[in-house]
Parts: structure tokens; C-alpha cells; sequence
């Protein structure tokens, strides 16, 4: 039972990293050759920064925050993916 959970593990393991492996090799190539096809390597997003209130709602502040992204599964050289980054549109500050 002890064998087949450890290799159950390992498997699980192995199967992130090849995933993360072939995501970089993709982003890699995106951002060697500006393929129409391929598409960009990094985007942009936008979001707004919140401040919490007492009465369990929260103010906006007026200016749109831009942030870059990297268009992959994975995050890549300290940018979150885009898909990730897209769907936090209000961030809340403190």
C-alpha cells in the first residue's frame, strides 16, 4: 500500500514538473520569435485597489492600477499569469 502511494506521489510530481517544463519551453519561444500566430508573451491587466471599511464594504480608490503578466499556465520570471491576474480586479490594501 506504501509502495503504490509513493509512486502515486512521484507520478503526481513528475506530471507538474513536464507541465511546467513544456509551459516554459512555450513561453520561451513566444518571447524569441513574435509569431502572428503565437501571440504575445506578456500582457497587461487592471485592477483597483480597495480600502476595507467598518460596515463590511469597501471604497474604491479613483485610479486604475495596471499590472504585467505573462500569458502561461505557470507564473514565469515574477510575473503571474494572465489568467490569474485578470480575475483579482479589486485588491484589497492593508
Amino acid at each position: 500500500m506504501k509502495r503504490i502511494l509513493m509512486r502515486a506521489v512521484l507520478g503526481l510530481i513528475g506530471a507538474a514538473a513536464i507541465a511546467y517544463v513544456g509551459d516554459s519551453a512555450v513561453l520561451f519561444v513566444r518571447m524569441g520569435h513574435n509569431n502572428p500566430g503565437a501571440g504575445p508573451a506578456f500582457g497587461t491587466t487592471t485592477f483597483y485597489y480597495t480600502a476595507d471599511l467598518k460596515s463590511h464594504q469597501y471604497e474604491i480608490f479613483e485610479q486604475p492600477q495596471t499590472e504585467t503578466c505573462v500569458r502561461a499556465i505557470f507564473p514565469h520570471y515574477a510575473y503571474p499569469p494572465c489568467w490569474y491576474s485578470s480575475r483579482r480586479t479589486i485588491r484589497a490594501v492593508g
